[in-house]
């Protein structure tokens, strides 16, 4: 299948039936707005809307974009998630302006199909939601899943059924095929002569006992992998057995080996066959047990609809096939609300009978029965693709390009691959998360999972100095649901916690277009611990950053100035140069480039130190540095930003030493040697785009093309032009920058203008202004040239 312009999730299985679904979701995206598919949990609606996207992406120039609502609990994260989802970064002034608000205009204009998956837990708030973003953008369609209809006017709603049980698109067929998946080479088919037509009788009982849903045959057909039909490692396969099943696993380990390795499992079952493929025994020993399986106790409290009950059924026996360390492990990762490495499962879910060898055994026994997914598309934080496609430019991927001759340029230290990353589906968790109230641990496992998060930002930010800063924005933003998990444990049980926890994640997901999630927590916390102290002066900080880069300069300057007083109060060195930083950008912005170099040099003067002692030495380094810029004093300036730049390759670190690229190129610029700008410009780009950094890669980009136009290359300066006015939009805000920049911008076009002429100049704009930063022609606009 031809690439998809979007965020799609890559699909590992393969896609089988649904034809005259797919046929009415075809029809329905090209007739209607709003679609919902719904229908009980595990019935395949994700899926099929996964397969419909793709098929709908032609019809959709500016992309389809797929936003997972499973993970949310409320809707204050409802527009930040759909934000993060169509790539809009919001930085928008939200004292101005509010998030939906800002995505809406931003969709304006914008021909885009968005995918809404599981809505049933904010149905209500989707759908006002949805209902705002398609007044507003008539470009827009929807295409949503959930469990019951959103509500909102205009939506046409399709329920999605179970499969039929026979034919080439039913049941039995989806039953085949995973069958074969998990046992290579096993035959249900009894199609042919070497096949046991019993083991087609059981397949058809399996799939009229399941009533066709696919979730429920997927998890049945994992437990074909165990030749005997019963990996729990009970010999006895007693169907009768109703032993509770919180009981069993509240003792979990009381059928380990000495080593504790695992359940004693040497007997096989005794409807095991010795045939040479097994086919027959182990899939009458499957429906066998399914059919005898006891718990349909589930239905009778409430727990589970009446139509949910042949998943109920398949997750519930599902369960009682595992060992009791895999039924512990099970719960325990129901705390987690996205991806999650095994590192982390280790130390989240160890404790009792699970240590941490013992949790990755059993891991892996989860993900062989499909209780848990290893996850195969994009990172969690959305960056992965970007981050590999940046490294692989040092590489020269474009042959007819010779080696690099300008500047030197320091390439960013590559990131560490990611560790693979697992997750279980939505209603796998909330089963889950049903066993672990059950076995009362599910307030020390949120502490646990908090905790651990809590642990994560702090290493992040004593970290932000060192060589591995890229990837700590990697794992910062790929634990993003779960960093946000934490803060809504913490702000109930412990809200010192959540100040502490937020001020420290303010800054990372100030630069990394998480603005809206920043803004809320660090407000909510402040107000719910009030008490002076480090952690609400770092809180302040933060949520002073974040409306410097939202544009909201007169927050930023009393945030400021509070932390300055709360610093001076408790002669804190750290921050009061912390302060001194938000000042002096505040002064930048505002034009007054002298305030912005007096306040930082004093302040630097009366705490000496090297630039990486800390990293407010290193950000007022930058602010006096740049204030050089606008003051006048190039010479001065360039040395002090050479340096800087220099030293913060040598350490690996990413931030600071691309804002210092961005001063080199508008050095270059104003004295004249456009090239020079060009390749410092970019140099700029490469690391913006290693840390997801929307807003720095907006303002590399008009500098880019400002350079492009001097260096006399309007055609392309129109295209970069364009591509920067896209970013803009992307991060919900008009041109910001420096006042010294509106000149630079408006000499740029006046140049490219003349090079080219008003129509092709609007042509080429026109273009980038539509590129997606995905895009061939974006790449091609990121590569240096000789």
């Amino acid at each position: 299948m031809a690439p998809v312009l979007g965020n799609l999730p890559e699909e590992t299985t393969s896609f089988v039936g649904r034809r005259p679904e797919l046929a009415r979701v075809d029809h329905a995206l090209g007739t209607h707005r709003l679609i919902t598919l719904t229908g009980p949990g595990g019935v395949g609606k994700s899926r099929l809307a996964l397969r419909a996207a793709r098929h709908a992406a032609p019809r959709h120039c500016d992309g389809v974009w797929w936003a997972d609502i499973a993970p949310l609990r409320d809707d204050q994260l409802l527009v930040a998630t759909v934000s993060d989802a169509v790539d809009f970064a919001d930085y928008a002034d939200h004292a101005r302006r509010m998030p939906a608000e800002a995505l809406c205009e931003w969709l304006q204009g914008k021909q885009l199909l968005l995918v809404l998956d599981s809505c049933e837990r904010l149905a209500a708030a989707c759908g006002h939601l949805v209902a705002e973003l398609l007044t507003t953008a008539p470009g827009l369609t929807v295409l949503a899943t959930s469990r019951q209809p959103l509500g909102s006017r205009g939506e046409f709603v399709l329920d999605v059924p179970p499969l039929p049980l026979h034919g080439p698109d039913g049941a039995a067929a989806l039953f085949r095929d995973r069958a074969r998946r998990y046992v290579p080479g096993l035959s249900v088919d009894g199609s042919d002569a070497t096949d046991d037509p019993a083991a087609a009788e059981a397949v058809d009982a399996i799939c009229a006992r399941l009533e066709g849903v696919p979730l429920a045959l997927e998890l049945a057909c994992a437990q074909l992998s165990h030749p005997s039909g019963d990996p729990s490692g009970d010999p006895s396969g007693d169907p009768d057995d109703t032993t509770s099943e919180a009981d069993s696993t509240r003792h979990a380990g009381s059928t380990e080996h000495p080593d504790g390795t695992g359940p004693a499992d040497s007997t096989e079952h005794p409807d095991s066959t010795s045939d040479a493929d097994g086919t027959t025994g182990r899939v009458q020993s499957l429906a066998r047990r399914l059919l005898a399986s006891p718990l349909d106790v589930l239905a009778q409290d409430g727990t589970w609809p009446p139509r949910h009950r042949a998943l109920r059924t398949a997750i519930g026996w599902s369960h009682e096939m595992c060992t009791p360390l895999e039924r512990l492990l099970w719960a325990r990762l129901s705390v987690f609300r996205g991806d999650f490495e095994e590192a982390e499962a280790r130390e989240v879910c160890a404790g009792g009978p699970l240590d941490g060898d013992a949790v990755s055994r059993t891991l892996h026994d989860l993900i062989r029965k499909s209780v848990v997914h290893e996850d195969r598309g994009l990172d969690r934080a959305g960056q992965e693709q970007t981050r590999d496609r940046h490294q692989q430019q040092d590489q020269h991927p474009y042959p007819h390009q010779p080696p690099h001759h300008g500047p030197p340029r320091p390439r960013t230290r590559s990131a560490e691959p990611s560790p693979r990353t697992y997750r279980m589906l939505d209603t796998l968790r909330e089963y889950g998360a049903m066993w672990l109230r059950e076995l009362g641990e599910a307030p020390p496992a949120a502490a646990r999972h908090a905790a651990y998060y809590a642990d994560l930002v702090r290493r992040a930010e004593e970290n932000w100095l060192g060589p591995q800063q890229a990837d700590w924005y990697r794992r910062v933003g790929a634990a993003h649901a779960d960093l946000c998990a934490a803060l809504d444990h913490f702000l109930e049980a412990a809200p010192e916690r959540a100040l502490e926890m937020a001020g420290r994640v303010g800054f990372f997901w100030g630069c990394c277009g998480h603005l809206p999630e920043a803004r809320s927590y660090l407000t909510r916390a402040l107000e719910l611990h009030s008490a002076p102290g480090p952690h609400r002066s770092r809180a302040l900080w933060a949520l002073g950053f974040t409306a410097t880069v939202s544009g909201d300069q007169d927050s930023a300057k009393w945030l400021g100035e509070q932390c300055a007083v709360a610093a001076w109060q408790a002669k804190d060195p750290e921050d009061m140069l912390a302060a001194a930083y938000l000042l002096g950008v505040t002064h930048l912005m505002a034009g007054r480039p002298l305030a912005a170099h007096t306040l930082t040099d004093r302040a630097l003067a009366a705490r000496p130190g090297a630039p990486f002692d800390s990293p407010s030495q290193l950000r007022c380094r930058f602010v006096r540095t740049y204030a050089l810029t606008g003051l006048g004093r190039l010479d001065e300036a360039h040395a002090e930003a050479h340096a800087l730049r220099e030293l913060c390759a040598e350490h690996g670190e990413v931030w600071t030493r691309s804002y210092a690229e961005y001063a080199l190129s508008l050095i270059a610029l104003l004295q004249g040697r456009p090239d020079e700008a060009a390749e410092y410009a970019r140099a700029m780009l490469d690391s913006k785009h290693l840390i997801g950094d929307s807003y720095g890669t907006a303002l590399g980009l008009d500098l880019l093309a400002a350079a492009l136009a001097y260096g006399g290359s309007g055609e392309e300066a129109a295209r970069v032009y364009g591509l920067g006015q896209a970013y803009w939009s992307r991060v919900g805000q008009p041109q910001r920058g420096t006042p010294e920049l509106t000149p630079v911008r408006e000499e740029c076009e006046r140049r490219a203008r003349a090079g080219i002429g008003d129509a092709a100049y609007e042509r080429a704009y026109a273009e980038g202004l539509a590129a997606h930063p995905d895009s061939t022609l974006t790449l091609a606009l990121l590569r240096p040239r000789p």
